[in-house]
C-alpha cells in the first residue's frame, strides 16, 4: 500500500464536559417554566480567547420534561436534574445545557467546561457554549 506525501493527518477531535448539570429551585423553576425565544448561541474557546457568536431567533416553550418549539415538537430532553437539558439537534457537542442565569426576562444557559480531546488525549484546550434566551 502507498502512501501520499503531504497528505492530511486524520485526527479525532471532540469536546467532552465535565459537570452534569444543576437542580432549580422551586422558585427559579417558575420563572423558567414557559414561552421564551432562544436568541443565540455563543461559542468560547477558553484557551485561545476566541468567542463565535451564532444568531437562532426561535421561539420555544421551556417545560420540566424538556424544551419545545412552538409546535410542540420536543427539541431537548431534560438530563437527570430540573433545569438541565440535552438538545436533539442544536450542535454536535454531544453535551448537556443548564440554566446558569435567570431573571424575569432574560436568561442564560450553557454547558459545562469542554475539554478538547485530540486522538484520545485530553489537551489543554478548554471551551464552553452559552445560550441566550428572553422571555416572550
Amino acid at each position: 500500500m502507498e502512501t501520499k506525501k503531504n497528505a492530511p493527518i486524520s485526527h479525532s477531535i471532540k469536546y467532552v464536559g465535565g459537570n452534569e448539570g444543576v437542580n432549580l429551585s422551586q422558585e427559579n423553576q417558575k420563572k423558567v417554566f414557559g414561552k421564551w425565544k432562544l436568541t443565540n448561541a455563543i461559542f468560547f474557546n477558553d484557551s485561545k480567547k476566541i468567542e463565535t457568536k451564532i444568531k437562532i431567533n426561535k421561539n420555544v416553550i421551556i417545560k420540566e420534561i424538556g424544551i419545545f418549539e412552538t409546535e410542540n415538537k420536543i427539541i431537548a430532553s431534560k438530563y437527570n436534574t430540573v433545569g438541565t437539558y440535552k438538545f436533539n439537534d442544536l450542535d454536535t457537542l454531544n453535551t448537556v445545557y443548564y440554566v446558569f442565569s435567570i431573571t424575569n426576562n432574560k436568561m442564560m444557559m450553557q454547558t459545562p467546561n469542554l475539554f478538547r480531546v485530540v486522538n484520545g488525549n485530553i489537551t489543554k484546550d478548554r471551551a464552553r457554549v452559552n445560550l441566550f434566551f428572553v422571555k416572550e
